[in-house]
């Protein structure tokens, strides 16, 4: 489905390959499934925005007609054709599927009001709607019935969990036909700071974090037991004017979408040989998922999240344990990415405006740019 989802895609944007693997032990060989993964977006109103002097934003939201705005409507687009198609089609197996996420930091709440919810509940709620009241066009694009973007808690929009049931996810698993998890699906910013803390915690959020768990005790886990962890860790006045990078790390070169490089293999960093950088939270990230799958028997080998804001592909194939951590990047104003366009050799600087998209064990990300 990756064909059919570039030339949809290609009505509202040039397209770029950032990274790619295609590897039968990824473990989701499901030709007729694509998932879509869009990182951080940090969203603030517009009264915040000028407060600031507009130096922080998100890239390409202001019109209806922008990049991502448009980029949600080509999904919904997409998805209706895709739910077309399965009314006539009879086979259950030739049935296709088409799923967004949308991988935290979706509003940026720490950025948007450094009040706690606790403090004054109605007055933090309104810091929320004008978040949402200065950029309707976009939320309610995706909260589109037809899209039902699936929305991950990130650290700086956590309290979404409060107002509503859409947002309730810290992790989300890609299963299969018989409900086994394949795939972990989160923010990210977990890794940040989980693997320093004992043995004994890890074990709680293991527990906690498990496919397993059921909804209405991982909804009170989220509302109590977890809810103080998180609040010590967010430091409002510290953290609300900067994000998790100031400067976004450049790709030297990526090439063109309609010019895919042979292989299965671009721009992967392997643990052996990435950067520090590159490879950041891989370990950790599979140190959790080993004690997910000795705890569950499950064999999950990839994560997918966003956070650091650094678009990649890392792989640790050390060991025999095979584990794949793809960060989807991020949509931030002055984020910018540097692409050498393929066969020319010339840089074009752009904004960042990644996303991530799984289908037959082939993980894709890609960089967009405004059609001209």
């Amino acid at each position: 489905m990756h064909e059919e989802f570039l030339e949809q895609l290609g009505q509202v944007a040039d397209i770029y390959l950032v990274a790619r693997l295609k590897d039968e032990r990824i473990g989701y060989p499901f030709p007729n499934d694509l998932r879509v993964f869009i990182p951080d977006l940090h969203i603030i109103s517009h009264y915040r925005q000028e407060e600031f002097g507009y130096k922080y934003s998100t890239n390409y939201i202001d019109h209806e007609e922008d990049l991502l705005p448009g980029l949600v409507k080509e999904l919904i687009k997409f998805k209706k054709k895709v739910i077309a198609e399965n009314e006539s089609t009879p086979d259950q197996d030739k049935k296709k599927t088409v799923e967004v996420y949308q991988l935290g930091d979706f509003l940026d709440l720490w950025r948007e009001t450094n009040k706690p919810w606790k403090t004054k509940p109605d007055e933090w709620r309104g810091y929320v709607n004008r978040i949402i009241e200065s950029n309707s066009h976009l939320y309610n694009a995706f909260l589109d019935e037809t899209l039902h973007t699936n929305f991950l808690l990130g650290n700086h929009d956590f309290d979404l969990n409060l107002i509503g049931p859409r947002w309730r996810f810290l992790i989300h698993y890609l299963v299969d036909k018989q409900d086994v998890p394949l795939a972990g699906i989160m923010h990210g910013d977990m890794f940040s700071w989980v693997e320093s803390l004992p043995d004994a915690v890890q074990q709680f959020f293991v527990y906690f974090f498990s496919p397993q768990l059921p909804d209405e005790i991982r909804k009170q886990m989220i509302n109590t037991h977890i809810k103080s962890k998180f609040l010590m860790f967010k430091k409002y006045e510290e953290y609300r004017d900067y994000i998790m990078q100031k400067e976004a790390p450049q790709f030297d070169e990526f090439p063109l979408k309609q010019g895919l490089p042979p292989g299965n293999e671009w721009n992967v960093k392997r643990k052996e040989q990435g950067s520090k950088e590159e490879l950041k939270y891989l370990d950790e990230a599979k140190k959790y998922f080993t004690r997910i799958n000795q705890k569950h028997d499950f064999n999950m080998r990839m994560i997918v999240m966003g956070h650091t804001h650094h678009a990649r592909i890392a792989v640790d194939d050390e060991e025999g344990q095979f584990f794949v951590l793809v960060d989807c990047g991020d949509w931030v104003k002055f984020h910018v990415a540097r692409v050498k366009e393929n066969g020319t050799g010339k840089n074009i600087q752009m904004l960042n405006a990644q996303v991530g998209v799984l289908s037959n064990n082939d993980i894709r990300i890609y960089q967009l740019r405004p059609r001209e």
